[in-house]
């Protein structure tokens, strides 16, 4: 049940200030000072009304036709967002009440996909001229972080003796093989493959600029050859559904205690990555693998070298 307060107070199971004004109920952030500075402004604003237009609720509808591999992300963000100003209009949104919610997240990466979720939404609304602009187009975005683990081969192999089936088995098998975006994984079907390639029409792609191209290797092609069928997903769990973003973390979360540390799907690219190049190949057909346009990406974010002590000391005595 909600707390009445007539002032701010301070909610330790999420680690910040709270106020409820009017019968609703805002979060301001971890500092006690400017929760109360928020507090009183909250309280000088006229009660918020619906807005004549459900932004949120109209983007969302817009993303599940146009965008439905990317709904549930945005959804999940969006939605949680939105129960923390209930009934405020677009125009009674600042910048701070947008703070204080990201505020509640743990990692800088996790704050800025929320950041990031909401902005996407504002802007589409000003695009399709249901807003004049954007109250929080300027607001900073949080650090993305960087995924700094690497698995050797022989952690890898750890790593798949913990999978219970071989279902799960399979997609790590393929990802870390490929070095395939995790997403592109997700979303393959029979009619993509290509021999020894599996190619992605360029409406399909990221950016949608062109095709892309993911190239098989044996233990690659034999999975997708074993999987395939007639229309739908490759790839699918033992439940028979289709891999995604949410059911694979929690199986990661459950491996987390056996394996000793937190992994993901997007380390095995990583890896991909940095093992090719330790192997010798270029860097860039080592980008042109992973669906880079160039090797700006893979020198910046990919490639984890300074990880490797003797490839650099190895680099650094030829003559």
């Amino acid at each position: 049940m909600a707390r009445k307060s007539s002032g701010p107070w301070f909610w330790d199971e999420r680690g910040q200030w709270v106020v409820n004004i009017r019968g609703k109920r805002y979060y301001l952030g971890t500092d006690r000072d400017d929760a109360y500075r928020q507090w009183h402004e909250l309280s000088a604003t006229p009660e918020a009304t619906p807005g004549k237009v459900h932004i949120f609720r109209e983007f969302l509808a817009w993303c599940k036709r146009y965008r439905p591999d990317s709904f549930e992300w945005y959804d999940s963000r969006i939605n949680e967002f939105a129960k923390t100003i209930p009934g405020m209009g677009v125009s009674e949104l600042k910048p701070f009440h947008v703070q204080s919610w990201i505020d509640t997240k743990k990692s800088d990466g996790h704050k800025r996909g929320c950041l990031i979720a909401v902005n996407r939404a504002l802007n589409w609304a000003v695009k399709q001229g249901l807003i004049d602009k954007n109250p929080i187009r300027h607001m900073e975005k949080p650090s993305p972080g960087r995924r700094e683990v690497i698995l050797t081969p022989d952690e890898f192999k750890t790593l798949l003796s913990h999978a219970s089936d071989q279902e799960f088995k399979d997609l790590l098998n393929f990802v870390w093989e490929t070095g395939c975006r995790p997403q592109e994984a997700y979303r393959l079907e029979s009619r993509h493959l290509d021999g020894d390639r599996c190619v992605f029409p360029e409406k399909e792609s990221k950016g949608k600029k062109r095709k892309r191209v993911v190239y098989l290797t044996p233990v690659a092609k034999e999975i997708v050859t074993r999987l395939a069928r007639k229309e739908g997903r490759i790839f699918r769990n033992a439940d028979g559904n289709p891999w995604h973003r949410n059911n694979l973390a929690c199986r990661f979360a459950r491996m987390k205690a056996k394996l000793g540390r937190k992994l993901c799907i997007y380390h095995l690219r990583h890896s991909f990555a940095t093992r090719k190049i330790l192997a010798g190949v270029d860097p860039l057909t080592v980008a042109e693998l992973m669906g880079h346009s160039n090797g700006n990406m893979l020198a910046t974010t990919y490639a984890h070298l300074r990880q490797d002590k003797g490839h650099l000391l190895r680099a650094l005595n030829q003559n």
